[in-house]
């Protein structure tokens, strides 16, 4: 009976269950990068201490062993007690890559500036004191530290500035090649590896413990395979998916400290970046997906939403390219994990930090015969009175920009009347913008619990109906009462634009470019992808009202997971309750900035293998069966 007490005293122990597999423990962890599949990147030998085939390694050592792991992401992490010493960081922060500073790395970031890089935008006071930790100058760990270790391009492939072309072509915009994370614990993660377990956010101060079985990875469409072609390959897309997204620096000046194999080896330009992020996006809804890609798409949406919160409070704002293609990521996240305080903190942001939700506005004066579903219209361009950047004044829109487009001036800003799509209609930004959406958009239609999150600003889900609008008819010029050649009428207002749209008021005429109207339909070859259109063209009409196989169910309601509520959730686990400490406040909005797995572990196994207890439990069985 002994024996059989023994066994119960072990099988009352709620993490035993989690900690089946023997704990790693390490004394060094690294993160290898994916291999370029760009020839130039290898054959460069793009990075201090790149091998061959031109993968990058970041290695982190400390002074002791302690617990490892890896999260759903493949990210590491490290859980110290106490604490613990960093005492060796590589590559070495070095002044190899035509900078004083290469190869950087920051802790706990709590703003929008880096110091992984000093070609650009450097801010030396976020650098970590000691600029390469060691043995005899330690670097001290603390639970819920997030320790992020760049690696920097070498100027011989993009240049002084990181814009050459030579090598790469196409002007890169990347002074780094690959950006990884290292989470500090105090203990491990309830399940004993991490893999249960979505990374927290590398910014700000929280360090929520998210179970991926919180999240309803079951309320994304399984789209069928057969028929489409030119699917992106599913490795390579869930490899891209699960990087470390470096976005907390905001619009213009993220373009040149995304890394290059964290964004797929994508442009630095957003655009670009957007274009590529849409496919992969897509690519995670069809059903071939592995739960880990799924589960990338809410790791991404956790980052990026904790980037918006005190203490970095990023913008994505209106900047032509550089702000799109951020509003989704989040908002999915939040709609996955049934998340409503995240969505409404969001909700309550102000718009000028999402371009999705400033770069686009909704017109009342617009289409006023109600020639496309009803008066008013979506219409492009930052419109201050709508949340749109202060800068578009109607100064700034006549005075410098029209009618001599492209003209010296911004393009994103919108009509000042409100009637037309702002910027050169159908060309400029707007040619960039439209079509990079599009694969975010189809997202929120095929994702119907996105839908239902998206924001609404003026009762409109802009984004959603302007891209629609976008890929229907092209550009809106008409009807258009204004005087093309004078079309400030003297009786306006001062500063107008902060009204709402039609408080400017334009001298009657024959209309500023009607030869434009519904012209350029989908226009935007540079931003668009075969694969996004083939996948808009054959979904985007089913998707409607859940029609299109593979969406069975998910125009219905999700049924509830609240363990309170009855059931417990599919896929659950009792013993790893998530821990989400980050409290999202409201945000009266701060303006826009103006600018714009292979994990190799270098782990192993405490001891010989299994846990002390396992072997325990074993003794146990073992007197039990010989007293029977």
């Amino acid at each position: 009976m002994r024996a059989l007490a023994s066994l119960l005293v072990l099988a009352s122990i709620p993490s035993i269950p989690a900690l089946a597999a023997a704990q790693e423990r390490c004394t060094e962890i690294s993160i290898v990068s994916p291999t370029p599949r760009r020839e130039a990147a290898r054959a460069a030998r793009s990075c201090t201490g790149c091998d061959d085939e031109g993968r990058a390694t970041i290695t982190y050592r400390l002074d002791r062993e302690v617990p490892c792991g890896r999260f759903v992401d493949g990210s590491p992490w490290v859980a110290v007690g106490d604490g613990a010493n960093l005492v060796g960081l590589t590559p070495q922060v070095t002044d190899d890559c035509g900078a004083g500073t290469c190869n950087g790395w920051m802790v706990d970031i709590a703003s929008r500036n880096q110091a992984f890089d000093a070609r650009s935008s450097f801010a030396a006071g976020e650098a970590p004191a000691i600029r390469n930790p060691s043995d005899a100058e330690p670097f001290a760990l603390a639970p819920g530290n997030a320790v992020v270790k760049a690696v920097s391009f070498q100027d011989e492939v993009v240049g002084a500035n990181c814009s050459a072309r030579d090598v790469l072509g196409s002007e890169p915009r990347h002074c780094l090649y690959f950006v990884g994370a290292l989470t500090v614990l105090r203990d491990p993660p309830p399940d004993g590896t991490g893999a249960g377990y979505f990374r927290p956010p590398y910014v700000g101060t929280e360090r929520p413990l998210i179970p991926v079985s919180d999240a309803r990875l079951d309320r994304l469409p399984r789209l069928p395979l057969e028929g489409v072609t030119g699917l992106p390959d599913r490795d390579v897309a869930e490899q891209a998916l699960c990087q470390l997204p470096v976005e907390h620096m905001g619009t213009y000046r993220q373009q040149y400290f995304k890394g290059y194999l964290n964004v797929g080896e994508a442009r630095g330009y957003h655009g670009y970046v957007s274009r590529e992020l849409g496919d992969w996006l897509l690519r995670a809804l069809f059903e071939d997906r592995t739960d880990r890609m799924a589960a990338c798409l809410v790791q991404r949406g956790i980052d990026l939403h904790h980037m918006l919160l005190e203490p970095v409070a990023t913008s994505w704002g209106a900047n032509g390219g550089h702000g799109q293609g951020r509003t989704t990521w989040p908002y999915l996240a939040a709609a996955l994990l049934g998340r409503d305080d995240w969505r409404a903190a969001m909700d309550a942001m102000s718009p000028g930090r999402f371009a999705e939700r400033s770069q686009v506005y909704w017109s009342p004066v617009a289409d006023p015969d109600g020639a496309r579903g009803g008066v008013g219209e979506v219409l492009y361009g930052a419109y201050p009175g709508a949340g749109g950047i202060s800068m578009c004044t109607v100064g700034e829109y006549l005075g410098r920009c029209y009618p001599d487009w492209p003209g010296s001036c911004n393009r994103v800003c919108g009509d000042p009347f409100g009637f037309i799509d702002g910027g050169s209609p159908g060309g400029s930004y707007q040619e960039i913008f439209s079509p990079a959406a599009r694969a975010f958009v189809l997202t929120a239609h095929l994702v119907p619990d996105l839908l239902a999150a998206w924001p609404r600003d003026d009762g409109h889900p802009l984004m959603i109906e302007y891209t629609d609008r976008w890929v229907e008819c092209g550009a809106w010029t008409a009807p258009d009462p204004c005087d093309a050649a004078d079309p400030l009428d003297p009786s306006s207002p001062d500063d107008c634009t902060s009204g709402p749209p039609g408080t400017c008021v334009c001298r009657p005429g024959s209309g500023r470019y009607a030869d434009r109207h519904c012209t350029n339909a989908d226009g935007g070859s540079a931003y668009k992808t075969a694969f996004t259109t083939e996948v808009w063209s054959r979904f985007r009409a089913c998707a409607s009202d859940c029609s299109c196989a593979g969406m069975e169910g998910l125009c219905d309601p999700p049924v509830s997971t609240d363990p309170d509520a009855g059931a417990p959730p599919v896929g659950s686990d009792a013993a790893a309750p998530g821990v989400d400490a980050a409290s999202p406040t409201p945000d009266g909005g701060s303006p826009p900035d103006g600018e714009e797995l292979e994990g190799g572990c270098g782990c192993r196994a405490a001891g010989s293998g299994a846990p002390p207890w396992l072997a325990l439990a074993a003794l146990a069985l073992l007197g039990l069966r010989r007293r029977r």
